[in-house]
């Protein structure tokens, strides 16, 4: 080997070796999704969830038709299909 590539490899080596502690791989709090805590609940269906998901899904979701003024002359309906519709 050429004194050249030796000095690279050592270079490539140490960046290596130096940035190491600089990310770390431990996250402050364990995500539910990788053992982290979660509370789980029967839904009305029976079914066994989180309960953030009995929480959070009546603020974002409609849970009969809605029509909303916008704006002048502009209304947002919703829960009618899956998207809002836009009327201007």
């Amino acid at each position: 080997m050429k004194i050249s590539q030796i000095l690279i490899m050592l270079a490539a080596m140490g960046t290596l070796l130096s940035t190491g502690g600089m990310y770390s791989s431990q996250a402050a709090e364990k995500s539910r999704y990788m053992g982290g805590e979660a509370t789980i609940v029967e839904a009305p269906n029976g079914a066994l969830v989180n309960a953030e998901v009995l929480e959070t899904g009546p603020k974002i979701s409609y849970l009969e038709p809605t029509t909303e003024k916008v704006a002048n002359g502009v209304w947002c309906i919703g829960g009618v299909s899956l998207a809002n519709t836009t009327v201007i």
